[in-house]
């Protein structure tokens, strides 16, 4: 019908035509009828092609039956109308290949070929082969009558790709096809125990490992795929028969692709890869894995392999984990003894050495530590070591036997490879690296040993005695001998007194010294780090008396400070510091008195750049003094009324230490360390409690005090004390030591505050208090520390001064003020315990360079007061006074004597002298202005003084002085009677008294200074206050006999010529300002307040003009005439000295016209 039809574009009710073509296809009818009705399926072209599903439901079966005739039939619709859809067969490319297997059956079929090439073109057209593969497998697996065929002809053209394919259905996870996948592989075995002689092993083992093999090859540069072969080994490895049979087949060159692709620089990719990698590694047999890795390593009987399997071998130990279960207990140790045996093989190439003993290196680090020590084990012979090892390689050849066996022993081979590596040492004695790669395995290896025998220990400590007496002694051998010791002692197998000795510590210790010369830069660090570790396991004082022996008596001392310098430096963090630097930091210190400039130069350079450092080396210096007993003594009472306690030194005392480490601190700042100091201020002393105790009784020390605030607290401490006894040697001690402490603590108040309060109050009870010093010793020092407290704090003491002025004391007499009924209360007042110094010292003092020192200090003092404190130091001025009328008086007496006996030191005079004029000058240049603008007051006729010199001075009693209205007052008074004092000495110096012929050149050479001394006095006041001078003068006179009178004119008529000129001019000036003080310029005013009437002036005027040559009187002329133009003038106000007037002018007229 369709036939006579053929104009039909469809066929007509196609699911009917359909239905009956299919009816027609069965297997019971002819080959002809399915001949035909094939032909008649194929009529309509364009039809089949687009209702294929209507169509194939018949023609599915078709091979499975059919004849030889009509095979091309069927093959010929395939390739006609089903090839041309390509990728669009996927949906019924399963039922398609169902349809073809059956022509594969016999591969000596006549249309065997052209099946299969029809059955290869479905795959090329479906442009996917692993589906297809899959299609195909799932089609074997659920089609049992065509599976033996199939895969008989398959597997012999692409097996290995089909069995990769069906394999990976097992990561689907899919349980239904995973079993139908397992079944596959295992056969008959699959619902059974695996046996030997398995299904799997006989007949799919070949396919499954080869194709593993092969796609790692071809993958081996793709990262995805490879992890994708990785994922297949973990799914093989669940189901153990088949996993234990391949495993050995695939585990190293599974592993070797990993490797070889770790060398691509693609840290990303390469990590997911070898995370799969180890999971599969994880899922291998133990004993498999330690096999294989013997296998790599064990090349010692073998003539040619391959170099690199030691390489990878170490590639697998460094990268999977190896320290599982069993491994590190028991496989690490059998194969850790195989490959140290080979390492005595040295015929080898040594990079290949190096391999083997980096691999040795890790599996030793492999092994658990053992903690339990002298386990007892029998003694082993060397055939026992051969023994042992061809039973370790039998054993993991036989991969299958039996895990029980009990030939191989862990302590057997932990106790061989012990004595191994002992061996090896004495071995390679003469091999620089070989001996250095058996110590570090030996270090290593011994936290693992279970044990080290008697003979062990002897061999052990003879090799580092071989090995330290070693002409190619390295510090790599120095620094892996050390570690060996500390492991040895750590586990008690050695003690202290098997390595104290000149065999080992000396010459190790030494060693490790030397590596600090500067050439040695590169151990530098290491040295530091091995010495500290080695004196830790020691706990004594071994190492640093080894290191005092290098400095003091090995080296020179400038090697040693290099060397010192550089372990100070990679030092001074370590908690035991103290311990073995203590003693050569003391030798360092105690280099600053070497001969050698170098040597001073580098200590005193190290200790300028020791920045937070230096707080170390103060932490040495005072642990040292305060482990000295007499330090938390407690104090003797004395002078109570002072409230002062002294503490006394006993003979038994250590007191040259104490001196010693105070002289260490002292010559430590002076060398560079005074600009550390800061670092010192805040960080605190850490001392034991007991001691802590002691300190804070008696010292005022507490545990959180900085090191400053301890230094100067100890220093304090030495002020406070005195020698017990006047033995030379004791007190000589003390006086130094006090020095030292005064020293120290200048350089500490020079930099802080801290201390001023306390310090001030210290040192001026110390300096007023007879007895509390050698009365021979000035410290100049103290000095010191008094000016720059007062100078910081010089406005503070001045108002406490005015406070405790007005609320009680009035009088600044010195019986009044600094008086025994009121000492207490002087001492709580600063200016007033200074004036009190002042007196003491200059009172009971007779050496002149103590009074210099004095003056000197009273001098930088009095630059630091304001213009209202003078009347203070007024009984200080008097006791200067005092002073040199007790010398002049001595010597007086010592000159007309004639025994031979000792005369009091004229140079206090001198110094008195100097001290009388720099007050004086400081005291106008500061009150000048007020002076000028203060009004003139009258007042007795009285000395400030009173009588300090025999027939010389007034005899009034000192008045009060109020301290805030007659300051004016307090310092001309001083000034009158300091010209009379010097005037005084220089009259006594011109009388020619009777001098015994014995002291005459000394009574000249005295004579000579004094003369000159007190003429230059009288022109420093001059120069100052040229009337209030002359006053003084004419005063002087008028109260004297006509000896003085003559002194005081021959002196004038000693001046220079300028100052001379001016001595008339001056006079008549002091005359007028009393008669007319309008008349008077304001600088040629006086302010003496002294009773010096008109009268006297004139009458010293007459006088003068009797002494004074006819030159120096023409000159005055002018301004005489003057005067006497204004006396004639002014009648009325010259009328009280008239008759004075002309007489000198008679005088004058008369000595002119001489």
């Amino acid at each position: 019908t369709l036939h006579s039809y053929p104009t039909f574009a469809i066929v007509p009710y196609q699911d009917l035509v359909a239905c009956r073509l299919a009816q027609c296809l069965n297997p019971n009818l002819p080959s002809g009828v399915h001949q035909k009705t094939l032909e008649l399926i194929g009529f309509k072209k364009n039809g089949l092609s687009e209702s294929l599903p209507l169509w194939n439901s018949g023609l599915a079966p078709v091979l499975m039956f059919a004849s030889t005739k009509i095979k091309p039939y069927f093959l010929g619709l395939i390739e006609t109308f089903y090839l041309p859809l390509g990728p669009s067969l996927r949906p019924c490319a399963k039922s398609l290949i169902m349809s073809l297997l059956p022509g594969l059956e016999e591969d000596s079929g006549e249309y065997f070929d052209e099946t299969f090439n029809v059955l290869d073109s479905v795959r090329q057209k479906l442009a996917d082969d692993a589906f297809f593969w899959q299609c195909l497998w799932l089609c074997i697996i659920t089609s049992p009558q065509q599976r033996q065929g199939a895969l008989k002809n398959i597997v012999s053209v692409d097996a290995e790709l089909l069995v990769m394919s069906a394999i990976k259905v097992v990561m689907g996870k899919e349980i239904s096809l995973n079993r139908r996948v397992w079944s596959w592989l295992m056969g008959s075995d699959f619902e059974q125990n695996p046996v030997e002689d398995s299904y799997f092993k006989n007949y799919s083992m070949k396919y499954v490992v080869g194709c593993i093999k092969n796609c790692l090859d071809i993958s081996k540069n793709d990262p995805v795929k490879l992890q994708e072969i990785f994922n297949i080994l973990l799914s093989l490895m669940e189901r153990s028969i088949i996993g234990s049979i391949i495993a050995p087949e695939v585990f190293l060159p599974a592993l070797r692709t990993i490797y070889m692709f770790s060398g691509f620089n693609n840290d990303d990719l390469y990590n997911d890869v070898l995370f799969s990698a180890r999971a599969f590694f994880d899922a291998v047999d133990s004993k498999l894995i330690w096999s294989k890795l013997l296998f790599l390593l064990d090349k010692l009987d073998v003539d040619v392999f391959d170099f690199s399997d030691y390489d990878f071998a170490l590639y697998i130990i460094l990268n999977f984990n190896i320290r599982e279960g069993d491994m590190t207990f028991f496989h690490i140790p059998m194969v850790l003894y195989v490959n140290i045996l080979n390492i005595s093989n040295k015929s080898r190439n040594l990079a290949i050495e190096k391999t083997l003993l980096l691999v040795i290196h890790k599996l030793i680090s492999f092994v658990p530590n053992n903690e339990l020590s002298n386990v007892l084990f029998g003694e082993y012979s060397y055939e026992d070591r051969i023994f042992l090892k061809n039973n370790i390689k039998k054993y993991y050849q036989d991969l299958l036997g039996d895990e029980s066996n009990t030939y191989l022993s862990k302590e057997m081979v932990m106790e061989f490879i012990f004595c191994l590596l002992i061996e090896n040492i004495e071995l390679y004695l003469d091999d620089s690296f070989y001996l250095f790669e058996m110590l570090w395995l030996t270090y290593e290896f011994i936290p693992k040993a279970l044990r080290c025998s008697k003979t062990q220990k002897k061999m052990l400590l003879d090799d580092v005695v071989s090995v330290l007496s070693s002409k190619d002694l390295t510090f790599d051998h120095v620094y892996y001998i050390v570690k060996i010791i500390v492991e040895l002692l750590k586990r008690t197998w050695i003690n202290i007194d098997d390595i104290n000795n000149n065999d080992i510590l000396i010459p190790l210790v030494l060693y490790i010294w030397d590596c600090f010369s500067i050439e040695n830069s590169k151990y530098h660090i290491d040295a530091s780090l091995l010495l500290w570790t080695l004196h830790k396991m020691l706990n004594g004082s071994f190492i640093e008396t080894i290191i005092v022996y290098a400095m003091n008596i090995r080296e020179i001392p400038y090697v040693a400070c290099l060397k010192f310098t550089i372990l100070w430096k990679y030092s001074v963090d370590e908690s035991l510091f103290a311990h073995v630097l203590a003693r050569p930091s003391l030798i360092m210190i105690g280099f600053l008195h070497s001969d050698d400039i170098h040597t001073k130069l580098l200590v005193k350079a190290w200790i300028e750049t020791l920045n937070t450092s230096f707080i170390r080396l103060l932490d040495i210096v005072l642990i040292k003094l305060l482990s000295l007993g007499f330090i938390c003594s407690p104090k003797s009472e004395v002078a109570q009324e002072l409230e002062i306690s002294l503490l006394q030194f006993k003979e038994t005392d250590d007191i040259s230490m104490f001196v010693y480490y105070i002289s260490i601190c002292v010559e430590i700042i002076e060398s560079g360390g005074i600009d550390l100091l800061e670092h010192a201020f805040t960080e605190l002393l850490n001392v034991d409690t007991n001691k802590s105790n002691l300190l804070s009784k008696y010292c005022l020390i507490s545990s959180d005090m900085s090191y400053i605030s301890i230094l100067a607290k100890i220093a304090i401490r030495v002020l406070h004390m005195f020698p017990e006894s006047d033995f030379h040697n004791l007190r000589s001690m003390v006086i130094n030591l006090h020095f030292l402490a005064s020293k120290l603590l200048f350089y500490i108040v020079s930099k802080c505050n801290l201390f001023d309060h306390e310090l001030i109050e210290v040192l001026l009870k110390r300096l007023i208090v007879k007895g509390f010093i050698c009365e021979n010793i000035f410290d100049k020092y103290i000095l010191d520390i008094l000016y720059i407290i007062l100078k910081r704090n010089i406005n503070q003491y001045e108002i406490d001064y005015k406070d405790f002025f007005f609320n009680g004391v009035h009088s600044l007499s010195i019986d009044e003020s600094l008086g025994n009924n009121s000492e207490k209360k002087v001492f709580r007042n600063v200016l007033l315990m200074l004036v009190k110094l002042f007196i003491t010292r200059l009172s009971t003092t007779q050496i002149p360079s103590n009074i210099e020192i004095l003056i000197d200090f009273y001098k930088r003092c009095l630059g630091l007061f304001t213009n209202e404190m003078f009347q203070i130091f007024i009984p200080f001025i008097e006791t200067l006074c005092n002073q040199v009328n007790f010398i002049i008086v001595g010597l007086e007496t010592g000159f007309s004597d004639l025994k031979m006996e000792g005369l009091p030191p004229y140079e206090i005079i001198l110094y008195c002298f100097e001290g009388l004029k720099y007050t004086i000058t400081w005291a106008f240049e500061n009150h000048d202005d007020k002076l000028k603008n203060s009004s003139r007051k009258s007042s007795e006729n009285v000395g400030f003084f009173g009588n300090v010199m025999s027939g010389v001075f007034s005899l009034e009693a000192p008045s009060s002085v109020n301290f805030s209205k007659d300051n004016r007052n307090s310092i001309i008074l001083c000034f009158r009677d300091i010209v009379k004092l010097a005037f005084y000495v220089w009259s006594w110096i011109e009388c020619n008294m009777i001098v015994s012929i014995r002291k005459l050149e000394t009574y000249k050479f005295i004579n000579m200074r004094l003369k000159t001394a007190s003429r230059q006095l009288i022109y420093a006041l001059y120069d100052i206050k040229p009337i209030e001078t002359l006053e003084s003068l004419v005063n002087s006179v008028n109260k004297t006999d006509m000896k003085i009178k003559e002194h005081v004119f021959y002196f004038l008529s000693k001046f220079d010529d300028s100052r001379k000129q001016e001595i008339i001019p001056f006079l008549i000036d002091s005359i007028n300002f009393r008669i007319n003080s309008t008349s008077v310029v304001e600088k040629h005013k006086s302010n003496i307040i002294i009773s010096v009437t008109p009268n006297s002036i004139i009458s010293f005027l007459i006088n003068f003009v009797e002494f004074s040559k006819t030159d120096l009187l023409k000159q005055s002329w002018p301004v005489c005439l003057a005067f006497f133009r204004d006396a004639v003038n002014s009648p009325q106000q010259y009328q009280i000295i008239d008759t004075y007037i002309l007489h000198f002018a008679t005088s004058l007229i008369k000595k002119l016209s001489e």
